[in-house]
């Protein structure tokens, strides 16, 4: 891939920053690459003063249609989010009557965290914009395939961590209603393999 289709590949993307350093470093990277982003800073976890040297905007988690409309003037086609956040109560989300609408129905019913964000990502796509994941920018911060650690994991114990794996995958589809029916199973397992587990 040619430096130009790399900037192209990267150009009108928008970083949705939350807390820690990973939303900096990679719009550092960004901007190593000549490619055209904005930032939308998260108030109350996002410091703005931050980004002084990007091209940035400090929002209140609330403020959706604001959002939507700065990521529609920067011509965004791409967005990743990057940073943590907590889920708010109503009284700190303070939404506009658009957000309010979009994510009343999910953010306040006792769902779970990877429901809310499928949820938020769906409204930005529904909006035309296409959510991405870090690993389209970079896979610096991701670990190579292999073993980590100094200590090696017995034969034997590696082949109890297989059927376990097999007893959890298997929990899906034969239908079984809890851990304890997983337990079973897997232990099932093990005892058909007893000659090779002592």
């Amino acid at each position: 891939m040619s430096t130009k289709t790399k900037i192209i590949m990267f150009d009108n993307i928008a970083i949705i920053a939350g807390s820690g350093k990973l939303p900096f470093k990679i719009a550092s990277h960004l901007k190593k690459l000549n490619a055209k982003f904005i930032i939308l800073a998260i108030k109350g976890f996002s410091e703005i003063k931050l980004y002084k040297n990007f091209k940035a905007y400090s929002l209140r988690m609330g403020q959706g249609l604001k959002a939507i409309r700065i990521l529609k003037e920067n011509k965004i086609k791409k967005i990743i989010f990057l940073g943590a956040l907590d889920r708010p109560n109503l009284v700190d989300l303070k939404p506009d009557l658009w957000t309010l609408f979009k994510v009343f129905k999910f953010i306040f019913f006792k769902k779970t965290d990877d429901v809310i964000l499928r949820n938020v990502a769906s409204i930005f796509e529904n909006e035309g914009f296409k959510v991405i994941g870090l690993s389209y920018i970079t896979n610096n911060y991701f670990l190579n395939k292999g073993i980590y650690g100094t200590k090696k994991v017995p034969k034997n114990d590696l082949k109890i961590i297989k059927y376990g794996y097999m007893g959890v995958g298997l929990h899906y589809f034969l239908g079984m209603k809890d851990n304890e029916d997983v337990a079973k199973f897997t232990n099932t397992l093990k005892n058909y393999h007893k000659t090779e587990i002592k």
